[in-house]
């Protein structure tokens, strides 16, 4: 009798969790910067944004925010 698996593991790659707390527009125009740099150093990870409310970067700013995050 055979075993099979539907759930192999897959290779990850490295993530980076970046949290922001109550992310206006305003403040979200600032973190940009930031998100660039950390996209470029950290080239080769799965960057997630962690909010603790509604973040403008899934709206407003999220053509602006996707190369990045």
């Amino acid at each position: 009798m055979q075993i099979t698996t539907h759930c192999q593991p897959q290779p990850t790659q490295p993530r980076l969790l970046v949290f922001v707390n109550n992310d206006a527009l305003g403040d979200s125009m600032m973190k940009l910067p930031f998100l660039q740099c950390v996209r470029k150093r950290y080239a080769t990870h799965h960057i997630t944004l962690l909010s603790n409310q509604h973040s403008v970067f899934t709206s407003t700013l999220a053509a602006l925010a996707k190369p990045y995050i």
